[in-house]
């Protein structure tokens, strides 16, 4: 019985004393001199079935832009059904990844929202920045507006 009190009383000692000998957490995949980066941008589409659009920041053509998080916001039309897919880019071959939208209110117009954590790349070319197709489901003369923030940071290539 006394033995069994003397661990269950020196093993929290024993973790934290260890965690403080290991130092702080460090995020995994940066290093000192990467870059934070954040940036938003939209698209208006009066009809049709949808458009896309880069973001207006320039990512230099020496850095990697290494995308963490994604939030998105939709208007759309009732029963528009929108979609959109972000894009990425590494040496040269483009690929465009759902993302996944949510309707949060029915009433006159749809509004949809994203939030979600991701692990995407894009070289820079020293022009513009990384993009996103905003698509609905009919062709609509109804107004569909998207609007994406993405953040991360720049990495040299």
């Amino acid at each position: 019985m006394k033995l069994r009190s003397l661990v269950s009383m020196f093993l929290p000692m024993a973790a934290i004393l260890i965690a403080m000998a290991c130092g702080p957490a460090q995020a995994q995949g940066r290093g000192s001199r990467d870059v934070p980066y954040n940036t938003s941008f939209g698209l208006n589409i009066t009809n049709g079935s949808g458009g896309n659009t880069y973001s207006p920041d320039v990512i230099p053509a020496s850095k990697r832009l290494v995308i963490e998080y994604v939030s998105v916001s939709v208007t759309a039309g009732p029963g528009d059904k929108p979609s959109l897919f972000l894009n990425d880019s590494v040496n040269g071959a483009s690929r465009s990844y759902w993302i996944p939208l949510t309707l949060v209110d029915a009433s006159g117009y749809e509004y949809y929202r994203a939030s979600q954590q991701v692990k995407l790349n894009y070289d820079g070319n020293g022009i513009g920045g990384p993009g996103f197709q905003c698509l609905r489901g009919v062709n609509s003369l109804a107004p569909l507006s998207c609007f994406v923030t993405i953040s991360g940071y720049l990495v040299d290539k």
